[in-house]
């Protein structure tokens, strides 16, 4: 019995981790809360706005709606500014992932679970 503790001890003595290592987790750890506070941001922003683009408050937005506000966001971030064809195909992608149902019908509900979908994919990360 008295063999097996050294090696009990050892088992529970875990590497102390590289100071590298640490410092990369604690900032890895900084950036996630930064963005997941600028989601929940967005989240809020939208929530207030999304009205603005569903103009008769029906819960549906029209798809060129969407692509409308897509690019104004897009070129507000100065994103695709200098590339259409690279805005046009995010566009397409945003709008594909949106769309759940693919019915070319855009519900508030989509919406969300959408930015719901691009949160948890930042949380992932």
């Amino acid at each position: 019995a008295a063999a097996d503790a050294p090696a009990a001890e050892a088992a529970d003595e875990a590497p102390a981790p590289d100071g590298k290592v640490v410092a990369l987790e604690e900032r890895l750890e900084r950036m996630t809360a930064k963005i997941a506070r600028e989601i929940a941001s967005v989240d809020e922003r939208l929530g207030d706005r999304l009205h603005l683009i569903d103009r008769d408050n029906d819960g549906i937005v029209d798809v060129e709606e969407i692509r409308d506000a897509l690019a104004a966001i897009a070129l507000r971030q100065n994103k695709f500014r200098e590339d259409p064809e690279a805005l046009e195909a995010f566009i397409q992608v945003a709008l594909r992932e949106i769309d759940a149902n693919s019915d070319d019908v855009i519900t508030v509900e989509e919406v969300e679970k959408w930015f719901d979908s691009l949160e948890e994919e930042v949380e992932d990360q």
